[in-house]
C-alpha cells in the first residue's frame, strides 16, 4: 500500500508505504497511515482517491466489494476519513497519467497495457478514459486466446508460477525476479518472459481489431527492458498480420499513483474553486465543475 498526501497544488507533502494487509482490514490500515502522514503534513483532510485493480463501476463502487450495495470498502474509508473518497481502478489511473503527461500526452488514441498481479488495460480515445457501461473494459487478462481454457487468466501471478515451474525455475519467485534473470541472460527465464511477451501482443492484437488505437503504452512488469524486447519480437513475428506500436511507459511502476495525484489536485482544485464563487454568491454553491 501507498499513500501520498497532497496539496491543492499537486504537491505531495508526505508519502508512506506499508505490506498489504488482510482485506477486510485495509480501510483501517489506509485511515492509519493517513493519520501517520498527517503528523507531519497536518491539515484538513479534503479528499481521498484509491486506486485498486478490479472492476470498479462509473459510479466508483467496486463490483465485487463486500456489502449489498457493493460499497462496504468505501463507505467503511469515508467513516474513517470524514470526506469523499473516490474509487479508481488502479491501470485507469496509470492511463490518466500518460494522458496527462506522459507518452499519452500527443497521441490521439492509445491503449495502456498494464502487468503487476495481472494484465489490464486502460483505453483512452480522443482525450477521454474510456471505462465503458459496467467498469468491465480493460480485463483484457480474460480475453479468448488459445489454448488457454476461455475464463481463465492470460497473465497473472499463477501463470507466471506455472512457467516458472514448467521452465524449471522457482515458482515462489515473483516476475521481477525472472525478469532480472533474463536481462542477466537466463535461458529458462527468457523462455518464460517469450511466452508471456507473446500472450500479451495477441491481446494487443485482438484490442486493435476492436479499438485500433495509435499505440499500445505498456506500464509495470511489461515496460522491463528485457519484457519490451520480447514483446516487440512477438509483434514483429505477426506483423505482416498487424502493425502494432508499443512505447514503454514514461512513469513506469508509479503510473498508478501519478494518475491518482492528478485526480485528487483536480478534485482539490474544483473544491477550491467552487468555494470562492460561493463565497461570492450563494446561487453558484456546488453547481460549478472544473473539467479537463
Amino acid at each position: 500500500m501507498h499513500v501520498s498526501l497532497i496539496d491543492p497544488t499537486g504537491t505531495v507533502r508526505a508519502a508512506q508505504d506499508a505490506p498489504l494487509g488482510r482485506v477486510e482490514e485495509r480501510a483501517v490500515d489506509i485511515a492509519r497511515m493517513i493519520a501517520d502522514c498527517a503528523q507531519t503534513a497536518p491539515g484538513r483532510l479534503r479528499h481521498a482517491v484509491v486506486a485498486m485493480p478490479g472492476i470498479v463501476r462509473p459510479d466508483g463502487e467496486i463490483r465485487d466489494d463486500q456489502g449489498p450495495d457493493g460499497g462496504a470498502f468505501r463507505a467503511a474509508l469515508e467513516g474513517l476519513l470524514g470526506c469523499q473518497v473516490q474509487v479508481e481502478n488502479d491501470v485507469n489511473l496509470a492511463a490518466l497519467a500518460e494522458a496527462e503527461s506522459g507518452v499519452g500526452h500527443d497521441l490521439e488514441s492509445f491503449t495502456l497495457l498494464m502487468i503487476d498481479q495481472g494484465l489490464g488495460a486502460g483505453t483512452v480515445l480522443g482525450g477521454l478514459l474510456r471505462r465503458g457501461f459496467a467498469g468491465v473494459s480493460g480485463e483484457v487478462q480474460y480475453l479468448p486466446q488459445s489454448p488457454v481454457p476461455i475464463g481463465v487468466p492470460l497473465i497473472n501471478e499463477t501463470v507466471v508460477e506455472d512457467l516458472a515451474r514448467s521452465n524449471g525455475r522457482d515458482p515462489a519467485d515473483p516476475l521481477a525476479v525472472h525478469l532480472d534473470a533474463c536481462a542477466a541472460g537466463d535461458d529458462a527465464a527468457q523462455t518464460m518472459i517469450d511466452e508471456l511477451a507473446r500472450r500479451l501482443v495477441l491481446v494487443a492484437g485482438s484490442v486493435t481489431l476492436v479499438v485500433d488505437p495509435e499505440a499500445f503504452v505498456l506500464g509495470g512488469h511489461a515496460a522491463h527492458p528485457c519484457f519490451f524486447a520480447a514483446i516487440l519480437r512477438a509483434a514483429e513475428a505477426i506483423s505482416h498480420l498487424l502493425t502494432l506500436r508499443f512505447v514503454p511507459s514514461a512513469f513506469g511502476r508509479e503510473a498508478t499513483m501519478i494518475g491518482a495525484i492528478g485526480e485528487a489536485t483536480l478534485a482539490l482544485r474544483e473544491r477550491e474553486f467552487t468555494g470562492i464563487l460561493s463565497g461570492q454568491s450563494g446561487i453558484l454553491s456546488g453547481k460549478y465543475r472544473v473539467t479537463r
